[in-house]
């Protein structure tokens, strides 16, 4: 089975508004949507190619957000980043909170930091948005990507 091509669209850097409304449509849909800082043409000369030891130990040369519904109509917010699995703790140290309801499912070096949230556009909007911000190894960006898979 072919994988399907994602909606792809950009917004305004941190754009809680147009992350809401985005996410809005995927808890409805019961799909899924990323969340990529940048654009893939602006990010060629801020982050380095892959090396041997991105391969050996899976650190993105990239952050994302990925928001899930799942099976049980739970929403689940995946973040990867090159910061490893230090995520709930970074986070914690720059202020950004898990709000009231939410649980930490997974903070894995490989698999990155796994959050079971309520499903509520807006605090998933917000925390996304500041996630990313705290997270990115990048110089700010003007756009970011939102590549959106819709369920057939």
């Amino acid at each position: 089975m072919a994988r399907r091509r994602p909606i792809t669209t950009t917004i305004a850097a941190g754009d809680v508004s147009a992350i809401e409304a985005v996410l809005a449509e995927v808890i409805a849909k019961e799909s899924w949507v990323n969340f990529l800082p940048g654009t893939a043409n602006d990010l060629e000369e801020h982050l380095p190619t892959s090396g041997p030891f991105s391969a050996l130990f899976g650190k993105p040369v990239r952050p994302f957000a990925e928001v899930t519904v799942v099976t049980d109509g739970t929403t689940q917010i995946g973040v990867n980043h090159p910061l490893g699995r230090l995520n709930a703790a970074v986070l914690s140290e720059r202020g950004l909170t898990f709000p009231q309801g939410w649980k930490v499912s997974q903070n894995h070096t490989r698999r990155g930091l796994v959050v079971t949230a309520t499903n509520d556009p807006h605090t998933i909007a917000v925390w996304c948005a500041r996630a990313l911000v705290q997270l990115t190894l990048i110089p700010e960006q003007q756009e970011w990507t939102i590549e959106r898979y819709d369920s057939p």
